[in-house]
């Protein structure tokens, strides 16, 4: 008796792990902070949409700096990714930012991406360096380049070159303008979802910070 009893429970313990009969859903996640425009960077984006093909301008009500691309995330785990927002936000301040000048990634012989830079990018990296360290506890993957700060204002379609002139006489003429400043006050945990019609964005979830 004790010897079968023994057996039974060597192989419960060896025994591989039986597989889940369904996958926690998955959607994919970012997490961000929402961009006042102005009046200034709403007149950029409307000459950028007058360009034409290849240039695809960003919505103006939707504007805002990425923090973190999450990906494909469970959904099964957001509430626990919004616990880990809140308590880093819950370590800062409000921060000022201040939006200034156009530039591109990666260069203008192969530009893929019409960004409008942040003036002071200090307190905003010291944000996402808080929440990288606290989400590659959590397991997440730390991303390797580095980051930089900014709204994306317009992509292009990378088949399509090369780059108008019209882009290029608005990249020179806006190269250095001063977009105004706004006040953070919280970031949001957003899923997005890739329709025929292009991306929507959808909030899950708002830190606020203290005051």
């Amino acid at each position: 008796m004790f010897s079968e009893t023994r057996n039974e429970r060597l192989l419960q313990i060896f025994s591989p792990i039986p597989k889940s009969k369904s996958m926690p859903r998955t959607i994919r996640t970012y997490i961000a902070f929402d961009v006042d425009p102005g009046r200034q960077l709403r007149r950029v984006i409307r000459q950028l949409s007058r360009i034409g093909p290849p240039v695809r301008i960003s919505d103006s009500t939707n504007l805002h700096v990425t923090l973190k691309f999450l990906g494909e995330t469970g959904e099964n785990v957001i509430s626990d990714l919004a616990h880990i927002v809140d308590d880093v936000v819950l370590q800062f301040s409000p921060i000022d930012v201040a939006v200034a000048g156009l530039d591109v990634f990666p260069d203008r012989k192969k530009t893929r991406v019409v960004w409008a830079r942040i003036q002071d990018p200090r307190p905003v990296i010291a944000l996402r360096q808080q929440l990288e360290r606290r989400l590659e506890i959590a397991g997440w993957s730390r991303d390797p380049r580095t980051y930089c700060p900014h709204v994306t204002v317009a992509r292009l379609n990378a088949q399509r070159r090369p780059v108008s002139r019209g882009l290029v006489e608005l990249l020179n003429k806006y190269a250095a303008t001063d977009f105004g400043s706004f006040p953070i006050n919280q970031v949001v945990l957003y899923q997005s979802q890739l329709t025929s019609e292009g991306t929507s964005h959808t909030a899950l979830h708002q830190s606020v910070f203290p005051r």
